[in-house]
């Protein structure tokens, strides 16, 4: 699948899934920090690494992060719609 489409897809699902109040105060509760998606063996959605490797300290060992990405930019988004 052409990863365009896979993000749009994603990004629509994830759009619904923090209207729930519940997870979208879990979500503006990450603040400002990174969100990595820890996946080793996805290096699409995830970094490429696990959470207990030690190349997960470092930035430049880290792969796509599409997921966090992602996250992030919803985030950034209901940050602006509720005024934080």
């Amino acid at each position: 699948m052409d990863p365009e489409i896979k993000l749009e897809v994603m990004k629509i699902g994830l759009v619904a899934k923090f209207q729930d109040p519940e997870m979208k105060k879990a979500l503006l509760a990450t603040g400002d920090k990174i969100l990595l998606e820890a996946a080793a063996r996805d290096p699409f959605w995830g970094c490429g690494c696990t959470m207990s490797s030690k190349e997960i300290l470092h930035k430049d060992n880290w792969k796509e992060n599409h997921m966090g990405k992602l996250l992030m930019g919803i985030r950034t988004d209901l940050q602006t719609d509720s005024g934080c």
